[in-house]
């Protein structure tokens, strides 16, 4: 299965949000942390989707404004 990153962000809370969006209207997802886990505010956390489900998930996360 392909995947696509569709969020990323540094802000935990945002992709915590982003996150509990995409398990509400069943879109199947993966969380990829790439935070230094020595200083955890360097770097981005991505949030992924299978390829196919790409655009829904887009127009989905389009509304939530963060």
């Amino acid at each position: 299965m392909n995947w696509k990153t569709v969020f990323k962000s540094d802000n935990d809370v945002h992709v915590n949000i982003v996150v509990g969006h995409l398990e509400k209207v069943a879109i199947p997802f993966e969380v990829l942390n790439k935070k230094d886990s020595s200083y955890i505010f360097l770097g981005m956390v991505e949030v992924l989707v299978p390829k196919e489900y790409f655009e829904k998930a887009e127009h989905e996360l389009s509304m939530l404004k963060l």
